[in-house]
């Protein structure tokens, strides 16, 4: 019903074991939208859609990538090795319960966080008004003794509620508080780095990734490696050159990914 409303090609409901024949049935431009319950079927759906792989585009659950390689024929390359960082700035944006629980056990392992206030999280502008200027250098200040620094934009769901509850009271559309937040995410990366050499970005959520990608002017993004389970290593290709960015989504990854992580990077 959600696909239907948003396109003109018909969209077929496959299920109860349906769904292989409807590969292979119909003509013409149509979006198949195939039900699985088991990794079996996951599979089996994979191998039916091979044939149909010159005219067939696939969407969908992460659980179906792990069949992706097999579908394409192609064979994972041997990665680099993990590159050496100097010192690194961990970004989240993500209020999963995951991402606030990583964040939480970074600062217990001494790691140094900054929480940002609802109103750094979502007034435009902000870094460069004094308050910002002051939240930047101590970025800064952070980044060149302890070396590694987590900035958040919560520490539990009060402080999610409070943002919300302050970008309503400024008029703020909600659908678009996320994107505000991303964005000025990206202005405060942005603004550290012309402060700062930043050796590596590490992102949790993809909107935050997508409002640091922005502001960095970055041309493309090239995957290198899986450092940790549901952590990739990539190069962000900026105007300034290629940028080592770790990201996430804000559901992966075990609660010491932060500590794990910098420990396999720092030089």
């Amino acid at each position: 019903e959600i696909l239907g409303e948003q396109t003109q090609a018909p969209v077929v409901l496959a299920e109860d074991g349906a769904s292989l024949a409807a590969l292979a049935e119909g003509e013409g431009q149509r979006i198949i939208c195939l039900d699985a319950s088991r990794e079996e079927e996951l599979a089996a759906i994979a191998r039916a859609a091979w044939p149909l792989r010159d005219r067939t585009v696939l969407a969908g659950c992460a659980g179906f990538a792990e069949f992706l390689p097999d579908w394409l024929q192609r064979r994972a390359e041997n990665a680099p090795p993990a590159s050496r960082a100097e010192n690194m700035l961990v970004v989240c944006g993500s209020v999963n319960a995951v991402s606030l629980a990583q964040t939480a056990a970074a600062e217990r392992a001494g790691i140094p966080s900054i929480c940002l206030t609802p109103r750094q999280c979502v007034e435009e502008g902000v870094w460069t008004t004094a308050e910002g200027q002051e939240v930047l250098a101590r970025l800064v200040g952070l980044l060149q003794g302890e070396r590694c620094v987590v900035v958040k934009t919560a520490c539990c769901q009060e402080d999610v509620e409070k943002t919300r509850q302050y970008a309503l009271e400024k008029g703020i559309d909600p659908d678009r508080v996320h994107l505000r937040i991303a964005s000025g995410l990206g202005s405060l990366v942005q603004q550290v780095t012309l402060r700062q050499r930043v050796d590596a970005v590490t992102v949790f959520g993809g909107d935050t990734l997508f409002g640091i990608v922005g502001q960095l002017g970055a041309r493309g993004i090239a995957p290198k490696r899986e450092i940790l389970p549901g952590l990739v290593q990539s190069e962000l290709s900026t105007p300034e050159g290629g940028k080592m960015v770790f990201s996430k989504a804000g559901g992966f990854g075990e609660e010491d990914v932060i500590e794990r992580l910098w420990e396999k990077v720092k030089a």
